[in-house]
């Protein structure tokens, strides 16, 4: 049901913006006595990965100052919510694992307000792209990589123009599948080595556009590169795990 809620209470005009979490809290609660699932800033840390991929489809306003949740949380804006669509995406083809999340709460309560929250994330790959407008009502975008145009799907969070700015993405879910594939567009934070904050959310629906997406990626030039990870593990079997954070 925890979906259903956040759609719903998404769209609540609080009277304190501040109050977020605190005025969920009890609901989060009630399923947490029934559940004894951990909870992480406004999600559940089971399927935490794709539980990252909701998107704003209503209203983008600024992200919330003072400091609210993390930008990887709905908690952090205000809009309409809509949970990931799971039934699209092929199970088996999950491209990020959530290695640690930490939470700081600003009281007592930890399933209340929170100071500060992270996770740190191994992921399969990291791409260089450009969003470019096609149409004027931003309805239908053009994800641009290593000069290669693919018409996706875009949910920006907030207010302000990332159109035509290098972002980097970040597929979470299909990659490799053949199908639908969802994903984050995230910007450096400037902070600390491989740490990013989240921008927005893209999805290819369909096979075709989901494959030339893959071609796209295997481009060099466009992947980033080892000083963008936070850290690069070296497995056994000689494959590299590409750890990012997110704030």
């Amino acid at each position: 049901m925890w979906p259903w809620i956040v759609t719903n209470y998404s769209e609540c005009d609080l009277t304190r913006s501040e109050d977020k979490l605190v005025a969920i809290s009890g609901l989060a609660r009630n399923i947490q006595l029934q559940t004894r699932e951990e909870y992480v800033a406004g999600i559940w840390r089971d399927d935490l990965e794709l539980h990252l991929c909701w998107s704003n489809t209503g209203y983008k306003g600024p992200r919330i100052r003072p400091y609210r949740a993390p930008t990887w949380s709905w908690a952090s804006i205000d809009g309409y919510i809509d949970p990931p669509h799971y039934e699209l995406f092929p199970p088996g083809y999950l491209c990020i694992k959530v290695l640690e999340v930490h939470v700081e709460p600003c009281g007592l309560d930890p399933l209340g307000g929170i100071s500060s929250a992270s996770l740190r994330l191994s992921c399969v790959i990291l791409i260089h792209a450009t969003i470019v407008m096609v149409g004027e009502d931003k309805a239908d975008d053009n994800m641009v990589i290593a000069g290669n145009s693919h018409l996706v799907d875009v949910q920006f969070d907030c207010i302000g123009d990332y159109f035509d700015t290098m972002l980097h993405v970040l597929p979470v879910n299909g990659y490799g599948g053949g199908t639908a594939i969802v994903g984050l567009l995230l910007q450096p934070t400037g902070r600390a080595q491989g740490q990013y904050r989240r921008v927005g959310q893209f999805t290819f629906w369909d096979e075709w556009s989901s494959r030339e997406f893959e071609k796209s990626c295997k481009v060099q030039d466009c992947q980033a590169r080892e000083h963008e990870y936070s850290e690069i593990r070296r497995e056994k079997d000689g494959t590299n795990n590409f750890i990012i954070d997110m704030i």
